[in-house]
């Protein structure tokens, strides 16, 4: 069955000659205003929704694996490739990019949100530092929810990041069950970046705990997230956005060395893999 998208919408023609720029600016009118339907009309429209369907990008290999091919290994047009290979396999539960800052990360996902979004094909997505931070306060503010305003000024960094991941939180759930219901067999995704920024260990584990429930919910659940601390990338699925291979940290001293050598030879203007 084809989806709609219905709404009102009020047209004025445009003007034609210098006795019609004269006229009132009907942007500043009310258009339920008889004067004003006089010089426009209001008009019920009904609008087919573009059909929804996964990007060519996107190949799902089997019940656990789902492989993203990279639209560009140069987004930038500077003459060399950011990754060593366009693809990179995801799978179902909690993905983790890691790498240093410049590696890619938030390239990535920024991609994948792009092929999403041009074939309709609904996700949730939270930027730490677009969504959160200041940008909550003042959409907090907007919305007249004082308290949550009121919380994220007096508290810490990390105690706004999660009392804004809260309010996030619930979104997320109300996403998935919406997904579930309308698609109950196609993927989830649902693209987080910069999401560990500024946290407390605890915290972070608190977030992965909240991943685990999403997977345990919904098995085709994908969430990919970049990653800015050890406890994030612990024990999790991750991604080496630089030499795109799958790599595995159980101890603080694999993932420093990891960081700080990829760190080296981005600086030294070099990647050696």
């Amino acid at each position: 069955m084809d989806d709609y998208m219905e709404y009102n919408v009020f047209t004025v023609d445009l003007p034609e000659t210098e006795e019609d720029y004269r006229k009132p600016n009907i942007h500043d009118l009310d258009p339920y205003d008889p004067l004003v339907r006089s010089l426009g009309k209001l008009e019920h429209v009904k609008v087919k929704i573009p059909d929804r369907k996964l990007p060519d990008s996107i190949k799902l290999i089997d019940s656990e694996n789902i492989e993203f091919t990279l639209p560009d290994t140069d987004p930038y047009c500077s003459g060399e490739k950011l990754y060593k290979s366009p693809t990179i396999r995801l799978k179902y539960g909690l993905n983790v990019l890691v790498g240093s800052n410049g590696s890619g990360k938030s390239t990535i996902l920024r991609m994948l949100r792009g092929d999403l979004d041009r074939n309709n094909y609904k996700f949730y997505s939270f930027d730490n530092l677009h969504d959160g931070g200041s940008n909550s306060i003042s959409k907090a503010g907007f919305y007249n929810d004082f308290i949550h305003m009121g919380r994220m000024l007096m508290g810490s960094e990390g105690e706004g990041i999660m009392t804004n991941f809260t309010k996030v939180a619930s979104a997320i759930g109300r996403f998935v069950r919406d997904s579930k219901e309308k698609y109950p067999n196609d993927p989830v995704f649902i693209i987080m970046d910069a999401i560990d920024s500024g946290l407390s260990i605890n915290n972070i584990i608190r977030i992965k705990d909240l991943f685990n429930i999403i997977k345990e919910d919904c098995k085709d659940a994908v969430i990919i997230t970049s990653c800015n601390t050890f406890e994030l990338a612990r024990d999790s699925y991750c991604w080496d956005v630089k030499n795109s291979k799958p790599v595995e940290f159980k101890t603080y001293g694999k993932y420093h060395k990891f960081i700080c050598d990829q760190d080296k030879d981005i600086i030294n203007g070099e990647f050696k893999g």
